[in-house]
């Protein structure tokens, strides 16, 4: 085939000369005779990134993928686009039918399953129950006996140490309230305390040890004090009171002026 040098460009076109082929053009696209997609003249798709198929079938759930391939399984049925599809028919067929039956029979088994658990707690209580009743009986009938105890399958409860002594209250806090003549103190729970004792004292006495005076008695380690001059700075310790008249050593010192 020979070629020809075309020169000039046609009005409007801004094409450059370019080297044309004698003769006939040939066709755009060969036309197959196999019925293929690329028949009556249409193009073969390129295969670029911009039309490749996305499937993030990973992330799916179960119920999801079963959609999805049900789908395509209608879509691409007696679809002359595709007209032999690989796998087979057959093959993708059954490995959908296969995946489908295994989800309802787990779908059946969850119902089983969660029945089959309502029923175990109802005989697990019914057995807790009885269960408690023998350890009373043991227990009684035992007397205490630890080895006896022991006997029957049952393991005795250790026995509670005495409190001896009580821990210092850490990180007193004191702190304006939000009336006048009223701070708010707060310290650490102290384990094992029953109520806490609340000193204080004019921050600038001139003796701090024998100024020191009860403010108050309470159940809780966060108390509010009231009736306090405003404009005077006070001093706060704390101590925690336990059982058989324990008293934990008093708290580092809290200052505060009273607003």
């Amino acid at each position: 085939m020979g070629y020809a040098l075309r020169v000039g460009k046609p009005p409007g076109t801004g094409v450059s000369p370019r080297l044309l082929p004698h003769g006939p053009r040939p066709a755009p696209f060969p036309a197959p005779a196999d019925g293929s997609p690329a028949a009556a003249g249409r193009a073969p798709i390129p295969h670029t990134d911009m039309n490749r198929i996305k499937l993030n079938l990973k992330g799916a759930s179960d119920d999801t993928l079963r959609v999805f391939a049900a789908g395509h399984q209608a879509a691409i049925a007696d679809n002359p686009l595709f007209p032999a599809p690989a796998p087979d028919p057959a093959e993708f067929d059954a490995a959908l039918a296969a995946f489908s039956a295994k989800l309802d029979a787990i779908a059946v088994a969850r119902t089983t399953l969660a029945a089959l658990m309502a029923e175990k707690h109802t005989l697990r209580a019914a057995l807790e129950t009885r269960l408690g009743a023998r350890a009373n009986y043991v227990e009684l009938t035992a007397s205490g006996d630890e080895a006896a105890i022991r006997s029957a399958g049952f393991e005795p409860r250790a026995r509670r140490t005495p409190t001896t002594r009580l821990r210092q209250p850490q990180n007193l806090v004191a702190s304006m309230g939000p009336d006048s003549g009223r701070i708010r103190l707060a310290c650490q729970p102290v384990p094992k305390a029953r109520a806490y004792l609340i000193d204080l004292r004019d921050h600038d006495a001139t003796d701090p040890e024998s100024a020191w005076r009860q403010a108050k008695v309470a159940s809780r380690a966060t108390v509010t004090l009231a009736g306090l001059v405003p404009g005077r700075k006070y001093a706060f310790r704390i101590r925690a009171l336990g059982p058989g008249n324990l008293e934990s050593p008093w708290s580092d010192e809290a200052v505060c002026m009273a607003p």
